[in-house]
């Protein structure tokens, strides 16, 4: 699955953005379907020994400004 994010965030921080979206799953997980997850730095979701999903995120830049344009 993939989200388009256009956050206005410093370039420094918009890297917790994996880390913000990993602890969102396991959240909803566990709320959700009861599963205990841990978070495998950086992006990863476990259970047990087995791994749930991984989280990457692109950055796309804007050529002008050199600012972050989106995240997806």
């Amino acid at each position: 699955m993939s989200i388009l994010l256009r956050p206005i965030l410093s370039t420094k921080d918009i890297g917790l953005l994996s880390l913000c979206a990993a602890l969102a799953v396991s959240d909803a997980l566990r709320s959700e379907a009861g599963t205990l997850t841990e978070i495998k730095w950086p992006n990863d979701l476990v259970a047990g020994n087995r791994k749930l999903s991984g989280i990457l995120s692109e950055q796309v830049f804007d050529p002008s400004t050199l600012k972050p344009e989106y995240v997806i």
